[in-house]
């Protein structure tokens, strides 16, 4: 599906509707944006290195002391690399060895949750 702001379906999706959606798929309700998505898992928020983010972490984005704007998903075997909804539904890189690095992304992490699941 595309992108779609406000999107949580078939008809398109935006960063938080995709990381509800497939948090969801897993039996794992969440709240609709990524503020209040970050909110109810606020418990699990780690100090993990954005360059090690690692499968099934959810990274939240704002601006330097701005709102959360933005969520993304740890994915693949490669720490650092994140599947996301910004435009279209793309893999992205917090590393920057990685050659899908984005050093706009990374300067904007707010917040890195390792859920226990």
């Amino acid at each position: 599906t595309g992108y779609r702001w406000g999107g949580t379906g078939a008809g398109g999706l935006d960063c938080s509707g995709f990381v509800r959606l497939l948090y969801g798929l897993e039996g794992v309700p969440l709240p609709r944006d990524a503020r209040d998505q970050l909110d109810a898992l606020g418990e699990w928020v780690r100090p993990v290195q954005p360059g090690r983010v690692r499968m099934g972490d959810l990274v939240f984005f704002g601006s330097a002391g701005g709102p959360i704007d933005h969520v993304a998903i740890g994915a693949g075997s490669r720490p650092g690399r994140l599947i996301h909804a910004s435009g279209s539904v793309r893999v992205s890189s917090l590393d920057e060895e990685d050659r899908g690095y984005e050093a706009d992304l990374r300067g904007r992490v707010a917040a890195i949750v390792r859920p226990p699941w």
